[in-house]
């Protein structure tokens, strides 16, 4: 979507506890910054071109396992809902 602008209004309206997102170009990912503040746990993967990406309100759990996979295509996240990890 050319505007993020609509995407991020709604995000801040509804206010979810994790978003991703998949295909983030720059200039998306450069949008989706703007949220740093307000989700401070990520997962960034590869944006240069078009990456994924995992913003979470909520920890992150560190489980081992490799958070960016196919060229950082898909991101992967266990996050922490109250002490139990969701992935």
């Amino acid at each position: 979507h050319p505007e993020p602008d609509r995407v991020l209004k709604m995000i801040r309206h509804v206010q979810p506890d994790v978003l991703t997102f998949d295909e983030v170009s720059p200039m998306w990912a450069k949008a989706l910054a703007t949220l740093n503040g307000e989700y401070p746990f990520q997962v960034i993967c590869d944006t240069r071109r078009y990456g994924s990406i995992i913003l979470s309100r909520r920890p992150l759990v560190e489980t081992g396992k490799e958070r960016c996979f196919d060229r950082g295509s898909l991101a992967v996240a266990a996050v922490d809902f109250d002490g139990l990890p969701v992935e």
